[in-house]
């Protein structure tokens, strides 16, 4: 998904809650100008910063990923030959998920960590 397309979605989304860039940014508890500068392009939101737009706008979060042009399908995959392993999946929500799993694998990491020190405390 490009950004334009993200920017599109996020107009759909905010439309339908009845929400302004000034709502959205309050509802989430962020400064306006970090809504704006997505709204310009200048930056992108990251995964969890992407969960609470969902929420805010009660929109699924594969609502954001859905690389079809009906804005209204909910559908995660889409059509997009972005060269990736995960065929159908649009490249957004390719990097995602590359993400979630690094983000999982360290949560697993820390987890044994403290299995470690419980043990040994004991």
């Amino acid at each position: 998904m490009t950004e334009k397309e993200f920017v599109k979605k996020l107009k759909v989304a905010l439309a339908e809650a009845g929400l302004n860039q000034t709502e959205l940014a309050e509802k989430m508890g962020i400064k306006k100008q970090s809504v704006s500068n997505w709204f310009a392009g200048y930056r992108n939101p990251k995964l969890q910063t992407l969960k609470k737009i969902a929420k805010a706008t009660g929109k699924p979060l594969s609502y954001f990923f859905d690389n079809s042009t009906n804005l209204g399908n909910n559908a995660i995959v889409g059509n997009n030959n972005s060269g990736n392993n995960c065929k159908g999946v649009s490249e957004l929500a390719f990097q995602v998920l590359q993400k979630d799993m690094e983000l999982l694998k360290k949560e697993v990491e820390l987890i044994k960590l403290k299995l470690e020190l419980s043990k040994k405390s004991k």
